[in-house]
């Protein structure tokens, strides 16, 4: 009798305990879902656990559900992936009970699917990724009809958009977007999370456009996102992803529409709303890095349509940023190797860095070698990489290098979806390798295929498209290169048509119509010497130097072609024995050599970049002999000789500077580290002297 009192009044301890931790447990459940707050989800999680444990053998299931919630909703704060790892092995555990309720397994899978997308999310395991969809499937076909199985079918959508991300197919995509309309169709949306369907769908119907090209799913996926901005709850934890959503579908429409006040409105909100993004996301938070990386694309492509250089070394830091934050086998790092790549690409292209050229180069060569070949993100990583070695080839003049960069970009295009917006860009990038190729080797047959490829390319590219005067920039060097080695008038009119179509469709500030606008005044001052009469001759010249003066005027455009354009000027005013304007344009062009051989470069660049204008300032000179101006003659003979010798007497100003710096016990730390950069600077290894005269790549489409 003794053994069974004492039996009893251990059971009735035990069950105060188990019903005092539950207890504990509801409202710690409560408040961390009102606060969203890591101390709050914490203490979440160490109740919940110890609840589970305490229960282990009577739990009929709900409070793993519950443990298996916190901690995903853990994981969406911090980033901790062992949060995924617990909580998947519950909802296994779970999932697996012959003799789980039946109300409660259609939520188990339901839950199960939402874990597993994270996880392939942060590894990128691709058996997360089929586990996922087999498991929201399920929930689909167990769930009631009702706000439930809605929110199911959402997930399942967002996880048919990924598996299409990983594995293409276009009809896996169109099931995904089937998925988000059934998902948001019923009146009233998926009860409080009607948000989370408008917004998944929006992004898939983005998606949808960067693969197959319909402006009108842009249209849709903004409208969508404004919709879900208005209806979500202030101060909901899912605000900042919102808002980066909707960032995106507009920065992407301002890519895909003509330059003007609407895509100049859509990027500039696109900025301010990925900012907010960025700002407001926990620093821990896995969305944290993926806000960066958007941001960053705004930026670049914001530079891309106004040449503000501002806006490219922002696309630069916050990629960096990006990365920093994705550390530790992020599944979409590489896509953030392959932004900073780009964006890297970008700044040489502008400054002429080699060091710029080499890290774009190993962070889109890290980028393809984390994908595996049948990833649909394989081609457009391939495609970069593959223009980033023409650049290299431009530095080197190395052959293989420049063979490679035909090689892989065309494996990009074999890999590309026919339907891809991107084909006709990618072509156009591959005609521009051809082309290079086609010159340095003298191979009319190259030549010929780099027409080829830019013709289909400007013939794929929808009128008004942004894109479309970047491709017929590139189609009229083509059409130049050839009329250069067979001569043919046809290729010279072809070179004039297409450039001035490209330079029509470009705004003033588009730092690509300097390139245009050269390749017109050259042609232009080409056809002028086979005029027949000298009217015609003397209209073609005009034109020529009106159009080359305009082409190094343009604020934002690389110094190499400033630098080409001007002297073109000059040289095209000298043959209509204009000499006061043939000054101006010569004076342009020296006045820019020290931008061209800036002192941010290795000096062996600049040596390089000197020496690939070495009678410029002789050229010059005689101009200004022509024009009677022996005082601007000698002016420009010594300006031009004397641009390393200025940077070299800035830097012994720089050095006394950071001399006096030492002097202060303040200033001590900052010099040295002024003088740690100057020393990495002095020693940085050139790629080598290029072989070849440069070409320039402003209309290099990414």
């Amino acid at each position: 009798m003794l053994w069974a009192v004492t039996a009893w009044t251990t059971t009735g301890v035990e069950r105060m305990r188990k019903a005092w931790l539950a207890e504990r447990a509801q409202s710690a459940m409560r408040r961390a879902s009102e606060t969203n707050s890591e101390p709050d989800l914490d203490a979440a999680v160490r109740l919940l656990r110890r609840l589970h444990r305490a229960t282990a053998h009577t739990d009929d299931g709900r409070t793993s559900l519950a443990l298996s919630h916190f901690l995903l909703q853990r994981y969406e704060l911090s980033g901790r992936k062992d949060d995924l790892d617990e909580s998947t092995a519950l909802l296994e555990t779970v999932c697996e009970r012959s003799d789980l309720p039946t109300a409660l397994r259609p939520m188990a899978f339901h839950k199960l699917g939402t874990v597993l997308m994270r996880r392939h999310e942060a590894s990128g395991a691709d058996g997360d990724l089929r586990d996922a969809e087999a498991a929201l499937r399920q929930a689909v076909s167990l769930h009631p009809p009702g706000d439930l199985r809605d929110q199911a079918t959402d997930v399942l959508g967002v996880v048919l958009r990924m598996r299409f991300d990983r594995w293409g197919g276009v009809d896996v995509l169109e099931e995904a977007v089937a998925m988000g309309r059934r998902a948001v169709a019923p009146p009233g949306g998926v009860g409080s999370d009607r948000f989370s369907a408008l917004n998944n769908l929006a992004v898939t119907l983005r998606i949808r456009n960067e693969h197959v090209g319909r402006l009108a799913d842009l249209d849709e996926a903004v409208a969508l996102g404004r919709e879900a901005l208005s209806v979500i709850a202030p101060g909901h934890p899912r605000l900042p992803s919102v808002r980066f959503n909707l960032g995106q579908a507009l920065r992407l429409r301002a890519a895909r529409t003509a330059p003007g006040p609407r895509s100049e409105q859509d990027l500039g909100e696109a900025v301010e709303l990925l900012l907010s993004a960025a700002a407001t996301l926990p620093p821990g938070s896995p969305e944290r890095s993926r806000a960066s990386a958007g941001l960053a694309t705004a930026y670049r492509e914001r530079f891309d349509n106004t040449g503000d250089e501002r806006a490219l070394e922002a696309a630069v830091r916050w990629t960096r940023d990006a990365l920093t934050r994705a550390a530790g086998g992020r599944a979409d790092r590489y896509a953030m190797l392959s932004n900073l790549g780009m964006a890297l690409g970008a700044r040489f292209r502008l400054r002429g860095s080699t060091q710029d050229l080499r890290d774009a180069l190993e962070a889109l060569q890290e980028a393809a070698s984390a994908l595996p070949d049948d990833h649909a993100a394989k081609p457009l990583v391939l495609a970069e990489s593959g223009m980033l070695l023409w650049e290299l080839h431009q530095r080197t003049g190395d052959r293989a290098t420049l063979d490679g960069s035909v090689l892989v970009q065309s494996r990009a295009l074999r890999l590309m979806p026919p339907q891809s917006p991107e084909v006709p860009g990618r072509r156009s990038n591959l005609g521009l390798a051809l082309r290079t190729r086609g010159i340095r080797t003298g191979s009319i047959e190259d030549l010929d295929a780099a027409v080829r490829e830019g013709k289909a390319a400007a013939e794929a590219e929808p009128r008004g498209s942004r894109r479309r005067p970047m491709v017929l920039s590139v189609l009229a060097g083509s059409h130049w290169a050839r009329f250069g080695s067979n001569g043919e008038r046809a290729d010279l009119d072809d070179t004039i048509g297409a450039a001035e179509e490209s330079v029509a469709g470009r705004s003033a500030a588009d730092p690509g119509r300097a390139e245009a606008l050269r390749t017109l005044g050259a042609a232009l001052a080409a056809r002028a010497g086979l005029a027949g009469n000298e009217h015609d001759r003397c209209r073609d010249l005009n034109q020529a130097v009106a159009v080359l003066r305009e082409a190094a005027g343009t604020e934002g455009t690389a110094a190499r072609l400033l630098v080409d354009s001007a002297r073109r000027w000059g040289e095209t005013a000298a043959a209509l024995e204009d000499w006061e304007d043939a000054v101006e344009g010569f004076r342009t062009a020296v006045g820019a050599l020290p931008t061209l051989a800036w002192p941010g470069i290795v000096r062996a660049d600049q040596e390089r970049l000197l020496a690939e204008n070495d009678s410029l300032a002789q050229d010059a000179a005689a101009a200004a002999l022509r024009a009677r101006a022996p005082e601007t003659a000698l002016c420009l003979l010594e300006q031009g000789r004397g641009v390393i010798w200025s940077h070299l007497l800035d830097a012994e100003v720089a050095r006394a500077e950071i001399g006096r710096l030492r002097q202060t016990p303040e200033g001590a730390e900052l010099a040295d580290r002024l003088e740690a950069i100057r020393q990495e600077m002095d020693t940085l290894d050139p790629l080598g002297p290029a072989g070849h005269p440069s070409a320039h790549a402003s209309d290099t489409v990414g």
